[in-house]
C-alpha cells in the first residue's frame, strides 16, 4: 500500500508539472482538505491531497489519492499487474470507461475521439480552437489557472483517445497558445 501511495504521489506530481509546465510552480504541500461525498467526510488521513499553485497565481489545484476517494465512495480498487492497470469496480461489476464529450457542431466530421495521428497534428504555438479543428470536438476543461487576460492565465483541456483503454491527450494553452501536450494508449 505505501509503494502504491509514493507511486500515486510521484504521479501526481509529474502531472502537475505537466499541468503547470510551461509555467513554474510557486508551492506544492500536503494540505488537509476535506472531501464530502454524499454528506459523509473520506478519510485521507494516511494519503493527504497536495495542492499545487503555478507562478503568478493565487488558485491552487488540489490533487487526491485516488484509492483513497474511490474507496472511501464504496468502489474497490484493485492492480492488475498483467495488464498494469488499475481495475475499479462497483458492486461486483467492472466500471466501464465513458464517453461522454462535449458537443460536436454540425460542421464537424471527426469522431468526438482523438487519434495519434490527429494528436501528431498538433503543434505548439496553436490557438484552442485550431486545436479544435483537428481533432473535432471540444476538449474537457480540467483546470484554469491565473487570472484571464494576463501571459499567465492557463487553462488545460483533455480529449478521450482512441486506442487502448484509457487512451488520453491533455493540451496545456497559455496566454491563448498551446505550451504543451501529452497522450496515453493513442493509436
Amino acid at each position: 500500500m505505501k509503494k502504491f501511495a509514493c507511486g500515486l504521489l510521484a504521479g501526481v506530481l509529474i502531472s502537475s508539472s505537466v499541468a503547470y509546465g510551461a509555467s513554474v510552480i510557486k508551492s506544492a504541500e500536503f494540505n488537509t482538505n476535506k472531501v464530502i461525498f454524499n454528506g459523509k467526510q473520506l478519510d485521507l488521513s494516511a494519503q493527504p491531497m497536495v495542492s499545487v499553485i503555478a507562478q503568478g497565481s493565487d488558485n491552487a489545484s488540489n490533487y487526491m489519492p485516488v484509492r483513497a476517494v474511490l474507496e472511501g465512495m464504496g468502489y474497490q480498487v484493485d492492480w492488475d499487474n498483467a495488464s498494469k492497470a488499475v481495475v475499479v469496480k462497483s458492486k461486483g461489476a467492472e466500471i466501464a470507461p465513458t464517453t461522454t464529450t462535449a458537443p460536436v457542431s454540425p460542421q464537424t466530421t471527426n469522431k468526438p475521439t482523438i487519434s495519434k495521428s490527429e494528436f501528431d497534428k498538433i503543434e505548439n504555438g496553436m490557438s484552442y480552437n485550431e486545436v479544435k479543428e483537428i481533432i473535432g470536438s471540444e476538449g474537457e476543461l480540467l483546470s484554469e489557472a491565473g487570472d484571464k487576460g494576463t501571459e499567465f492565465y492557463t487553462v488545460m483541456y483533455s480529449w478521450k483517445g482512441e486506442g487502448s483503454i484509457g487512451a488520453n491527450a491533455n493540451a496545456m494553452f497559455q496566454n491563448g497558445k498551446l505550451a504543451s501536450k501529452a497522450q496515453f494508449g493513442l493509436k
